[in-house]
């Protein structure tokens, strides 16, 4: 008789263990959804109340290429037209005139890459004035009139600025920035500027 209370006792142990078990899991799983709820709700919030000041304010997009890569860049623009449209872009000199007369947006152009539009460039990224850039470069042909992307690239990573130098990496950033993804940029810069 005593084995078998014992073992009553041990069975009832197991399942109270089990049930507690199961409520505890429960809870986390409860709890877990809680925090991804509450964190997708403060970010919302935040997106619709905090960056409101914001509202209307376009972002600076860069856009660089080497000569042999305008062709694609000219595609890209055309491609994502609709988003560039909503924000202001800028160019060196000959990738700008380029864009301009495939897509009929207005590009704040600087001098070409050869001549010091590079420089210009990477002086407004060091500003931090840029929001966002994209450098399309041939890593098999290196010209010493195209523009340096280790000079913009460095620029970028120094001042947090989202920086794609491939196709793959610009339509992710574009497709972001139609979605608000960029929108942290807005905090960053000053009062004047807005």
């Amino acid at each position: 008789m005593y084995e078998q209370s014992y073992f009553n006792s041990v069975e009832t142990t197991k399942n109270n263990r089990n049930i507690l078990l199961f409520f505890v899991e429960f809870a986390i799983i409860r709890y877990d959804k809680f925090i991804c709820a509450f964190l997708r709700n403060q970010a919302q919030y935040h997106r619709n109340n905090d960056l409101q000041q914001y509202k209307g304010c376009e972002m600076n997009v860069g856009i660089i290429a080497h000569n042999s890569k305008k062709t694609l860049i000219e595609d890209f623009c055309i491609a994502y037209k609709g988003i560039l449209s909503r924000h202001d872009i800028y160019a060196t000199g000959t990738t700008g005139r380029r864009i301009e007369d495939v897509t009929n947006l207005h590009v704040h152009k600087f001098l070409p890459g050869s001549i010091g539009g590079d420089k210009q460039f990477t002086e407004m990224i060091e500003r931090n004035a840029m929001d966002m850039v994209i450098f399309f470069y041939n890593p098999n042909m290196i010209d010493p009139k195209d523009p340096d992307v280790n000079t913009v690239v460095t620029a970028c990573d120094r001042n947090n600025i989202p920086v794609a130098t491939n196709i793959a990496t610009a339509e992710l950033l574009v497709l972001g920035l139609g979605r608000g993804d960029l929108d942290w940029r807005l905090s960053m810069k000053s009062s004047d500027e807005l």
